[in-house]
């Protein structure tokens, strides 16, 4: 299976290099600047950027502004005293604000990782789908929003660490405070919901888990997870994309959205940042959990693994189940083909919280890694604009 998985891979990406010149970058009308006291006839996707205080000082100097788009929808601002609850999407790959609203780094993703089922972004664009939903009575109204969580290597894991600086933080306090002092929001935990896919559903969880007075909902559509056996993985596609590039382990920075190049090298560089800083270990600041022996196989660090174990979604489980207490609901999911592996580890989260007594709900689908992933984003937002909207506002 995986050396199956590794020549589609390797196809995916001769194939993305030859083409990635027709590539097309994302509309950049599709999102506009707000104006103070501007009436939205239309559902309506509005940026912005936060310069983080809590993103300053990491040692891989990365930029500490932000963007982050905001979904509004009709009628924003016509009713001086209407409020709305939030939900905030977090991103997988791609992990930019414009990950829903784009195609493009999805058939990519889909070309470099061999996926065998493609996204099923909506035939007229994230806007109309979203606006459809709510003005049909499908989905109550909400503020939807989307930010950019991406260190230099593209995956922050939405993760605090001195290299990266602390995206934990900048999303859970110092973004939702943004948004609730510049929108009209419902500034309670009550009426605020997570959700992600993939790195973005790992963060969702992450999240939630740490900061339930934070967020009382959440939604994780095949949330990352990242076992010793796909580290070592991960080991072999360094070796593989070295070979097919440069020769050197080394990522290259800044990463792209829009370019094969090195994917997963820089996407395990990112993780490290994330999980396995390292303030003595420069340029990169970060440690790589594997060593190669003289075949160039790969070689997982003990110590360094037990670091890394102690991020993934079971160990975060077991040390914060108290606080899921105070979820009100916990939602996760996985295809039973996926493409990348994460059907069997989140079955397996799926039973170490059912042993721990945590309320919760598992689905798996008929599916891949991105596959149905508009779909199943749809149930899920129906589901929670239900669940944070106050009764009074249904």
């Amino acid at each position: 299976m995986k050396l199956r998985l590794v020549s589609l891979i390797c196809i995916g990406i001769f194939f993305l290099f030859a083409c990635q010149k027709e590539l097309l970058l994302p509309d950049e009308e599709i999102v506009s600047t707000m104006k103070s006291g501007e009436v939205y006839t239309e559902g309506t996707l509005v940026s912005f950027q936060i310069d983080s205080k809590f993103l300053k000082n990491n040692l891989l100097g990365d930029p500490t502004t932000h963007n982050v788009n905001v979904y509004l929808p009709k009628g924003y601002n016509s009713v001086s005293n209407k409020r709305y609850p939030v939900i905030y999407w977090l991103p997988g790959q791609p992990s930019s604000e414009n990950s829903l609203i784009d195609p493009v780094p999805f058939e990519i993703f889909q070309m470099i990782a061999g996926l065998q089922f493609p996204v099923d972004f909506p035939e007229n664009g994230f806007l109309d789908w979203l606006n459809n939903k709510i003005e049909s009575g499908e989905m109550n109204e909400v503020i939807l929003v989307m930010p950019d969580a991406t260190n230099k290597f593209g995956f922050s894991m939405y993760t605090d660490s001195p290299s990266q600086g602390n995206f934990e933080k900048y999303i859970a306090k110092e973004l939702v405070n943004y948004v609730d002092s510049h929108f009209k929001t419902i500034p309670t935990s009550k009426a605020r919901a997570l959700v992600g896919h993939c790195m973005g559903g790992y963060g969702a969880l992450r999240l939630a888990f740490k900061y339930p007075h934070v967020f009382s909902k959440v939604a994780a559509l095949t949330p990352a997870q990242l076992p010793p056996e796909t580290v070592y993985f991960c080991g072999q596609l360094l070796q593989m994309e070295a070979q097919m590039w440069d020769g050197t382990l080394q990522p290259t920075l800044p990463f792209n959205l829009y370019s094969p190049y090195k994917f997963f090298t820089n996407a395990m560089y990112g993780f490290c940042a994330a999980w396995l800083p390292n303030p003595e270990n420069p340029p990169f600041y970060c440690d790589l959990p594997f060593t190669f022996d003289e075949l160039g196989t790969p070689v997982l660090n003990e110590e360094l693994m037990d670091r890394w174990n102690a991020q993934n979604l079971p160990a975060l489980v077991q040390e914060y189940r108290w606080n899921t207490k105070w979820l009100d609901y916990i939602y996760f999911d996985a295809g039973i083909y996926d493409e990348i592996g994460m059907t069997a580890p989140n079955a397996g989260l799926h039973q170490l919280m059912d042993n721990l007594k945590i309320n919760h709900e598992f689905e798996t689908f008929e599916g891949g890694h991105i596959s149905h992933l508009y779909n199943r984003l749809g149930m899920v937002l129906v589901d929670l604009s239900n669940r944070i909207t106050p009764p009074q506002l249904h």
